[in-house]
């Protein structure tokens, strides 16, 4: 254990054991797959825990900061605890961290990380979960199950413009799959592009703004392969940099999930392999919003719109962002469960927000977010912003919509919005 103990990037959210509320404290990126529940009060503790104290300053800072007298053998204990399940920054973590690292760099895959937990491991299985949601959906249907934002109408024409971009959930199929399908069904009616390009939301929150993997994504359906030529091309305009993150993707399940949609698409087209994907996590935009920073001003997301632009040339592209919108309620660090009018004022907060999608206005999504600091935590923000900056002119309409339940009656809501070029 270090002396001066820090702790790793958290989740921490309330949950109830035996009667009582605890924090949870999860890792978000998946290099520790251990969780730790701790008493309410410990939290004071945990926030001193940034590496400049050790035991005695921290037993000090903790009465100080209004709780009670612990022993500093209990603390130790604590520690302990918490390194052995690698949620501090310390010598044992970063031993894990490397063996992990290696053990992925050295797969010809990106294992199918969430098979078996998130969605059924047995093919089978998994298309008649599937079916299940694209058998519910007819092709032209764009009515969900709960409220709907009011979609941007364009002109209507005999034959609609080829799809150019999607926004998907990327929530858990069993509460998002309708969506999922509403989302993914005009893909059917139409020939399958020469590629996709996936912006997922990177839920790892180590800073890193976009990373990219040259593995292709196992599932349990067959294999869905990058596109190597564009990869190397993306690396070599954009830099290194673009591949540092790469460890983010191994249990990542935003990219995941639609790569598990996309080879069941080729399964119902009748078979043969996926179009392949060029897979990227985009990391968040908080320290953006909080500046008052433009992202189209910043270098890095440059770099790749351009590196992309570049690297598909010639090539039929649909663009997909892996974009969930609010998350809202107790379980997300609001003060109490949401009511009706609270449910109500979250559809129009999303309505408001899903009209500069339609509209292709990535710099109007920005805006509406940064101008309320992102209350209703809008983790789909670095993807759908990105999506729309490099789908070009595009103008679509919102086919799907849920407020999906969370833990401690808390919410999260998701789209399905389908952008055709102007």
């Amino acid at each position: 254990m270090p002396d001066h103990p820090k702790l790793r990037p958290l989740e921490a959210f309330p949950v109830e054991v035996d009667g009582k509320s605890v924090i949870c404290l999860r890792d978000p990126s998946g290099l520790s797959e251990n969780v730790a529940l701790v008493p309410r009060p410990v939290l004071s503790l945990l926030a001193l825990l940034d590496g400049s104290r050790d035991l005695g300053d921290l037993q000090a800072d903790f009465v100080r900061a209004g709780g009670e007298l612990v022993s500093r053998d209990a603390i130790a204990g604590l520690l302990e605890q918490l390194d052995q399940a690698h949620l501090l920054d310390s010598e044992r973590f970063r031993a894990h961290r490397d063996r992990v690292a290696a053990e992925y760099r050295a797969a010809t895959t990106r294992p199918a990380a969430h098979a078996g937990a998130s969605y059924p491991a047995e093919p089978d299985a998994l298309r008649t979960f599937l079916d299940g949601f694209f058998d519910s959906v007819g092709p032209g249907e764009a009515s969900p199950r709960r409220t709907t934002p009011r979609a941007t109408k364009g002109p209507r024409s005999r034959r609609p413009a080829p799809v150019r971009a999607v926004v998907a959930p990327h929530i858990d199929f069993n509460r998002g799959g309708r969506v999922y399908a509403l989302a993914y069904r005009p893909l059917l009616d139409e020939p399958p592009p020469d590629l996709y390009v996936v912006l997922g939301t990177d839920h790892n929150g180590d800073g890193t703004r976009y990373s990219l993997t040259r593995k292709p994504f196992d599932t349990p359906l067959g294999p869905v392969a990058t596109d190597p030529d564009v990869v190397e091309a993306v690396t070599r305009r954009a830099g290194p940099a673009a591949l540092q993150g790469e460890l983010n993707h191994r249990r990542e399940h935003s990219v995941e999930f639609q790569a598990v949609v996309l080879r069941y698409l080729a399964d119902r087209r009748g078979g043969g392999p996926a179009p392949a994907v060029l897979p990227i996590l985009c990391g968040s935009f908080h320290a953006l919003l909080e500046s008052g920073a433009d992202p189209a001003a910043d270098a890095g997301l440059a770099d790749l719109c351009g590196a992309i632009g570049e690297a598909i040339t010639g090539r039929r592209v649909v663009w997909i962002a892996a974009a969930d919108l609010a998350h809202v309620g107790p379980h997300f660090g609001d003060p109490r469960p949401l009511g009706p009018a609270d449910l109500k004022a979250l559809a129009d907060h999303d309505a408001a927000l899903l009209a500069t999608v339609t509209a292709g206005d990535a710099a109007a999504l920005n805006r509406l977010l940064a101008d309320e600091n992102d209350e209703r935590r809008v983790c789909g923000l670095p993807p759908i912003y990105t999506m729309l900056r490099l789908c070009g002119r595009a103008r679509g309409e919102v086919r799907g919509y849920e407020q999906c339940p969370a833990d401690n009656g808390s919410r999260v809501s998701v789209a399905a919005v389908v952008l055709r070029g102007r």
